[in-house]
């Protein structure tokens, strides 16, 4: 589940990836733009490595 975070005059968004890492993604303008970003980061299914 991903959430946004106001920092000073910009928005951070925190997510838990496919594979179960935190991450953290700063400097959206809006709080609609980060979460969106986050969704989508957890959406994404996870590729392997070499392919």
């Amino acid at each position: 589940m991903s959430y946004a975070e106001r920092r000073a005059q910009s928005w951070r968004v925190r997510y838990t990836t496919p594979t179960g890492q935190h991450r953290t993604m700063s400097g959206f303008t809006t709080a609609q733009d980060a979460l969106t970003y986050g969704r989508e980061q957890e959406d994404h299914a996870p590729t392997e490595r070499g392919a």
